[in-house]
């Protein structure tokens, strides 16, 4: 398979989504309609506070007070409205006032009439300018919630729809995502007849940002893996590619490791990313797979080495992210290797599913109702 194949598979996997889900601001709207009705309620109340604390005082007026609620008004109610609110105002004013002779009753009360419509105008007209905005926000937040919705869909659609099937090796894999979009990735690459690529990637950052970069990495990654036979070259040139697209401020840790079926055996660089586990049967003993070079991205001149360990049967493999080692309780206590290790050994006798299952439950426990901190990423391979 040559690069441009492996980018046309990747373009084929990313135009075959066919929908998504539109998500919209009808509530958004409908909670601005009570809150609007519920502010109009507080001009009346505070239109009737102000008439009865006008109807105790006989020296003095206070009327001057109804502009606060009128304009109240003027920003949540159209223009006809806040002139009835005018209109009563001037009314109770002209009630509560002290003795005028005629002409300063007419006077005061035109005076009244200009200043509460003078108010209601305007503060109607900054109303008018609010909701205009607010039109404008909402639908730039649809817009934002289903481009944000499509990448989601997108960065789904490339990742596996499922383990391989390898015979000889059972596999159980998840992704759980902190947000829409992470940075989390994980892949199985059919390299030819016998070998299999085993991917783990975890982006620094998280959310949109994060999931962009990791897309690019996608992309690079299966390039340089079937284009190039030799692990240790193929990765020095995709660190190289990662440096040009990103900036040093973010990079990415990658575990790939190819698997030959016949063999049995897992050949693997691991820059910078949490070790895998391997739990080895026949010896109950753990081996951790440990990193041999920086992360991905970070120096452009970086070198990296491939390791190999043999696999044998009933040996367990464990891939995962710090989203699930550094996962926390409500104590600040993190979920740590020792548990991975523990929930392994304690059920090595299962199916990769089951230990994946086991894994992901013995979590689930641990953080009781607190929120995951960060992507978690999970692969559970099994030699059958």
């Amino acid at each position: 398979m040559t690069r441009i194949s492996a980018l046309g598979s990747i373009g084929d996997r990313i135009l075959g989504l066919a929908s998504f889900t539109h998500l919209s601001s009808e509530n958004a709207r409908k909670r601005s309609l009570v809150s609007n009705m519920l502010l109009t309620m507080t001009v009346i109340a505070f239109i009737a506070a102000v008439a009865y604390a006008d109807s105790r005082v006989d020296e003095i007026s206070l009327g001057y007070l109804y502009i606060l609620p009128i304009a109240l008004s003027g920003l949540v109610n159209r223009l006809p409205t806040s002139l009835f609110f005018v209109m009563a105002c001037v009314f109770l004013h002209d009630i509560y006032a002290p003795p005028y002779t005629a002409i300063g009753r007419i006077t005061v009360n035109l005076l009244a009439f200009i200043g509460f419509s003078a108010v209601a105008l305007i503060t109607n007209r900054m109303g008018k300018e609010r909701q205009a905005m607010s039109v404008i926000i909402h639908r730039q937040h649809d817009e934002l919630v289903k481009e944000i919705q499509l990448a989601s869909n997108v960065q789904k659609r490339l990742l596996p729809e499922g383990p391989p099937k390898i015979p000889g090796i059972d596999i159980a894999c998840g992704i759980t995502y902190l947000k829409e979009m992470g940075g989390d990735y994980y892949d199985f690459i059919e390299l030819d007849e016998s070998d299999t690529a085993i991917v783990v990637a975890d982006v620094s950052g998280k959310g949109t940002s994060a999931a962009i970069v990791m897309s690019s990495v996608e992309v690079a990654l299966r390039m340089e893996a079937l284009a190039d036979q030799n692990a240790a070259k193929g990765f020095g040139n995709l660190n190289k590619v990662i440096c040009e697209v990103t900036e040093r401020s973010r990079f990415v840790t990658l575990f790939y490791g190819r698997l030959n079926r016949e063999r049995h055996t897992l050949e693997f660089i691991n820059a910078g990313h949490n070790p895998p586990m391997l739990y080895r049967e026949r010896s109950e003993k753990t081996e951790w797979l440990e990193a041999a070079g920086p992360p991905v991205g970070l120096f452009e001149d970086a070198h990296y080495a491939s390791t190999t360990v043999s696999l044998g049967k009933g040996d367990v493999l464990v891939f995962y992210t710090d989203g699930l080692t550094e996962t926390e309780n409500e104590n600040g206590d993190q979920f740590s290797i020792g548990r991975i290790e523990r929930i392994t050994r304690e059920n090595s006798n299962s199916t990769a599913q089951d230990i994946f299952d086991r894994l992901m439950q013995g979590v689930n426990t641990f953080r009781a109702s607190k929120e995951f901190d960060d992507d978690l990423t999970l692969i559970v391979l099994k030699v059958t």
